[in-house]
């Protein structure tokens, strides 16, 4: 329970959430340099376990970096950016709607305008019927 806000309050970053009780690691997400040593590190004989710990992530995902080896060795030869993380691209079956809403909020924050959750929903819901 938020003392500030009287109700649980989180605040969302791409490799930590934060509540009110502290801070709880949710996936992190390896460059591509990271994920070659990873591929490295169990060539040598380490356990995926281990180099799970040392990377401070999932043991799943360490799996996954290993089923995906001959890709991301071919994309670190071909010259990949060191740096470049991977995120899932969702699809959506309403992406008119999304790039609709999308330029429609752009606009409005180039006018500085503040915009709230229910000014998106409300506009969500206006695009939606126009198209």
């Amino acid at each position: 329970m938020c003392s500030a806000i009287g109700e649980g309050c989180t605040i969302y970053h791409s490799d930590y959430t934060m509540d009110c009780e502290g801070l709880s690691k949710i996936k992190k997400v390896l460059t591509l340099e990271q994920r070659i040593l990873v591929l490295k590190k169990i060539d040598s004989g380490r356990s995926v376990k281990e180099v799970a710990t040392e990377f401070g992530c999932g043991i799943t995902q360490i799996s996954g970096i290993k089923r995906k080896r001959d890709s991301l060795v071919k994309q670190w030869e071909d010259g990949g950016r060191a740096d470049q993380k991977f995120m899932k691209k969702r699809k959506t079956i309403y992406e008119d709607l999304n790039v609709a809403v999308w330029e429609w909020f752009c606009q409005v924050r180039a006018k500085n305008i503040p915009i709230s959750g229910k000014l998106i929903q409300v506009s969500f819901d206006f695009v939606s019927r126009s198209l």
